[in-house]
């Protein structure tokens, strides 16, 4: 709509359409605002599930949001695209039946300029005044009145303000300090000078003929070239072929531009990917080496304090044992002893001591025995522990791979996004070369159209210069004569020039 062109380009008119148009859209939900906060109507608006403009453009107000054109321009320039998204805004809430506005209560609901976007650009398309579709009723709420943050009543087309006055009043509020606004051109002026601009086309077209769309357009380039080329001492032809060099020349250079920066770009994206790659494949590898080297210190230090206590055990165990075998031999000895002297027979208690000498070898040899089974059975004590810790490193080392890989798996998905990424700046790039392409075509079109026109006025100009000097020759001829005839005049007989 032309209407909208005054604030956003095709693109983003189109974009805008394309946002309002999905399933994000719920008819007769909508909440427009004006003399409160915007942080306070956008509350209002979540808590009674209803939509105002930021929640309906979705991503494209968002500004962490890759479709957001907010960081891409100036502060004069987002403020001429806020204005074109209300405007549509409005324009689809016209399609419905009833709208929802917020403002302070009465009797200055409104800024008293007249000049703010709901003033200026929202109100006048959903009454009607953009084209004859409107909605059937406007309706009002004060959410900073207590009491009455959630009583509706309806403005338009029926104004029902004093059904609020008579149950809230306007003893108590007071007068409000408004904010100085920027004037802007209203809708209803803009329709007005629309109108006006019609009819004079209108009268034009009936008394002259119409005019080409492509010299209002590219008058002043024109004579620009044209004064140029008069200075040069240049033929039209050349003109046209040095404008159309000139053209080619920038837009060749424009392309190798954004060709050269979109494959530094993309070398760079790639050089950092791989850097990143090499880096966290190094860093996972010096965290896995330090991982298996710590625990293979820990089994080892666990298995060596294992059998320095085992080994302390069983000397121990000796230890102790031999005591009590050389006690009890001892007993035995001297108790062999009392009996050889109190019996006086030596050589029986000689063969006696002999006997027990015996025995105590074969018990020494029976303990040799012992200590070997029990050597046997702590070496497999420990074979056990050993494999018990070996499943245990194992067991871990197989958690560890299983993290590792899923580690590995995320920086694939995030050298995936950003390779996406690539792919669609690259897109991009496409896209604006496309177009770029496409406006060139339409200029190197428009030039060859002008210099034509240019050359057709050169045409008829020379050809006007001609017949202004037949008609000056003939004029001069005329006065000649009459000159003479009138010197003449006496002489009744003509003069013969030939």
């Amino acid at each position: 709509m032309a209407f909208f062109r005054q604030y956003l380009t095709e693109d983003e008119e189109a974009q805008i359409h394309q946002q309002f148009q999905g399933d994000i859209w719920r008819r007769n939900n909508q909440v427009l605002w004006s003399g409160i906060l915007r942080d306070e109507a956008q509350r209002w608006a979540d808590e009674h599930e209803m939509q105002t403009l930021t929640t309906a453009m979705g991503p494209l107000m968002d500004v962490s949001h890759r479709l957001c054109s907010r960081n891409k321009k100036t502060i004069n320039e987002w403020s001429q695209y806020v204005k074109g998204a209300s405007a549509i805004f409005a324009w689809y809430i016209s399609r419905g039946e009833k709208v929802t506005v917020l403002s302070p209560p009465p009797p200055e609901r409104f800024h008293p300029s007249g000049a703010t976007s709901y003033q200026a650009i929202e109100e006048p398309i959903i009454r009607g005044k953009l084209e004859a579709r409107a909605v059937s009723r406007i309706e009002m709420v004060h959410p900073n009145v207590k009491g009455a943050e959630n009583i509706h009543y309806q403005i338009w087309p029926v104004d029902e303000t004093t059904t609020w006055t008579a149950k809230f009043g306007e003893s108590n509020v007071q007068k409000r300090c408004w904010r100085m606004v920027k004037k802007v051109k209203t809708l209803a002026y803009n329709l007005g000078d629309t109108e006006i601009i019609k009819k004079v086309i209108k009268q034009y077209e009936v008394k002259h003929t119409p005019i080409s769309a492509h010299r209002e357009e590219g008058q002043d380039e024109e004579k620009k070239y044209s004064e140029e080329g008069e200075r040069k001492g240049e033929s039209k032809v050349d003109m046209k072929k040095r404008i159309e060099e000139e053209e080619k020349k920038k837009v060749a250079k424009m392309e190798k531009k954004m060709t050269t920066q979109e494959k530094k770009s993309k070398k760079e994206e790639e050089k950092w990917v791989a850097k990143m790659k090499v880096k966290m494949e190094k860093k996972e590898a010096k965290r896995v080496a330090k991982i298996e080297k710590k625990e293979a210190k820990r089994v080892a230090k666990m298995a060596k304090k294992e059998a320095q206590k085992e080994k302390k055990r069983e000397e121990e165990e000796d230890k102790k044992m031999d005591r009590e075998k050389m006690e009890e031999t001892s007993n035995r000895l001297h108790q062999l002893e009392e009996d050889c002297r109190e019996e006086g027979m030596e050589s029986r208690a000689r063969a006696k001591v002999e006997h027990e000498a015996a025995q105590v070898k074969k018990e020494k040899a029976k303990l040799q025995q012992e200590m070997e089974k029990l050597e046997k059975r702590v070496t497999l004590a420990m074979a056990g522990e050993r494999q018990k810790l070996n499943q245990e490193f194992d067991k871990r080392m197989r958690q560890h791979d299983k993290s590792h890989e899923k580690r590995m798996q995320e920086l694939e998905d995030t050298f995936a996004q950003r390779r996406d990424e690539i792919d669609r700046k690259a897109a991009d790039f496409e896209a604006v070369r496309g177009r770029l392409s496409t406006a060139v075509k339409e200029r190197d079109k428009r030039i060859e159209t002008q210099s034509d026109e240019l050359v057709e006025l050169n045409e008829r100009y020379d050809m006007l210069e001609r017949a202004k000097n037949s008609i000056g020759k003939e004029i001069l001829k005329r006065k000649t004569e009459l000159a003479l005839v009138k010197e003449f005049a006496f002489d009744p007989q003509p003069v013969d020039y030939s």
